[in-house]
């Protein structure tokens, strides 16, 4: 039967109680410490909810929920997803929520707290399955039978132990490829290598513009586990010549290749320094009209371009751009771009980040956050498309001789920062994995072997691409 809508005094009495069982959950989290189950960081869990209370909240802390899913319902109410849980109200009665959340905690916590609130009336049970592995693993059960006046959340608490909640079984991640390709960011402009601001000179400078020293750099990227190019683009007229080097090149040697639509580069006249989606297009297209070739990058059927600054134009402008090409090219086009915004969802196919420029620990933070934000939903939902993660590795980072001081420069201590900017990339179990870049010279990230930098990053890349192609999935 319909439930009747709740006062406005209801209402205000149940706000109180909830900010009351978010504090006792915030105050309440485990005090971090080694454990066992440390390297387990993210739970598919099942919580079922009975309760003939109002409502109800369940919180799990420490730990984010990145993604739930209302699996059935039995009774009247509505369920709300929370960071740390879960919330239903206007149930009354009997009512049970089967929700399916996705965990990530990545602090070294041994232990969790798991906090029921729910009105002043009623009882509400909670049990928490942990289905990471091919078995169902019950975790913890809580009964909140409390009504107490003086505790307008009429709290029950209980502690869970990381074993027993996370489990020790890493949780199986979809993938939207499963090819595990390792790419390499490559401009198509260094014909001269004259340049005072350069920050560094290769062993063997190699013109851009030569078939021969193009095949020449396609092949020793090949013998160095790199799998192909994504060149940088700025429509026929800046970069069509190199690019299509490159494109002859990767047919000849069995390797792939993109462009990289540079958005921000992608202004008029009339645009006010701005990119203009007529140019945006237009280069689009362009690129689009290479991508019969054998060697050009696709994915699900589909041409794949990766889109520097896409937030640079609204999602509308690209879905606009999108349905253009795609009717012109009778094909779907994937863009993997630098956004997370989720007005991006419908236009993006993936996502990856040019630079990798913080500390270690942050970097593997967003690895593992970006990835379980593409996927997380398809962790709970099989129809759920999982959006393509591309994690990021970069030596290191100088280009004092073309900005200054403008922006910090990042050491490669002697290979190790790229070590680290590899392990952060394969945190987040990549489907496929970038290098920040071939032969960007004036930045310094270049694995290309250069007179000061060597052939040191070129061999690094070698082993950890054997790392990541050998690597299980999920």
């Amino acid at each position: 039967m319909p439930v009747a809508p709740f006062s406005t005094r209801v209402r205000a009495a149940m706000a109180a109680a909830v900010a009351l069982c978010l504090l006792s959950a915030a105050v309440l989290a485990a005090p971090a410490g080694a454990s066992g189950s440390a390297d387990v960081v993210v739970a598919h869990l099942r919580l079922t909810v009975t309760t003939s209370s109002d409502w109800t909240q369940v919180h799990v802390s420490p730990g984010t929920m990145v993604a739930h899913r209302l699996v059935s319902q039995d009774g009247p109410g509505s369920y709300t997803g929370q960071t740390d849980g879960l919330s239903v109200e206007g149930t009354g009665g009997s009512s049970t929520f089967v929700v399916d959340v996705v965990l990530y905690d990545p602090s070294p916590s041994t232990s969790y707290t798991v906090t029921v609130c729910k009105g002043y009336l009623g009882t509400t049970s909670v049990r928490i399955t942990n289905l990471n592995g091919s078995s169902p693993v019950d975790a913890t059960t809580l009964s909140d039978a409390v009504h107490d006046s003086n505790d307008a959340s009429n709290a029950s608490r209980s502690a869970v132990s990381r074993d027993a909640l996370m489990t020790t079984t890493p949780m199986p991640l979809p993938r939207a490829d499963d090819r595990r390709m390792v790419l390499a960011f490559y401009y198509p402009w260094f014909a001269d290598y004259s340049d005072p601001h350069l920050a560094d000179h290769p062993v063997d400078p190699r013109n851009v513009y030569d078939a021969a020293a193009v095949s020449d750099m396609t092949r020793q990227a090949k013998s160095h586990g790199v799998d192909g190019f994504v060149v940088s683009w700025m429509g026929q007229e800046h970069t069509g010549t190199g690019f299509d080097l490159a494109m002859r090149a990767a047919e000849t040697d069995g390797q792939s290749i993109t462009g990289y639509l540079e958005t921000k580069m992608a202004t008029s006249a009339t645009s006010f320094g701005r990119p203009d989606p007529r140019v945006v297009r237009q280069w689009l297209t362009e690129l689009l009209r290479r991508s019969a070739s054998p060697a050009f990058l696709r994915a699900d059927g589909g041409p794949v371009v990766f889109v520097y600054t896409m937030d640079g134009l609204a999602a509308k402008k690209w879905q606009n751009i999108l349905e253009s090409v795609d009717n012109e090219f009778q094909t779907t086009v994937h863009l993997v771009g630098d956004t997370l915004d989720p007005a991006y969802s419908d236009v993006a196919y993936g996502a990856h980040r040019y630079a990798a420029m913080s500390s270690p620990s942050a970097l593997t933070s967003w690895s593992r956050t970006t990835s379980l934000n593409l996927r997380g939903e398809a962790v709970l939902d099989a129809a759920v498309r999982p959006g393509l993660y591309v994690g990021t590795a970069q030596p290191g980072f100088d280009d004092r001789k073309l900005r200054g001081g403008a922006n910090p420069v990042i050491d490669r201590n002697g290979g190790a920062r790229y070590d680290q900017t590899w392990s952060a990339a394969l945190a987040g179990s990549p489907d496929w994995v970038v290098v920040t870049s071939w032969n960007e010279w004036f930045e310094d990230t270049q694995i290309e072997p250069g007179i000061t930098t060597g052939s040191g990053a070129l061999d690094q890349t070698a082993s950890w691409s054997q790392t990541f192609k050998n690597s299980s999935a999920g």
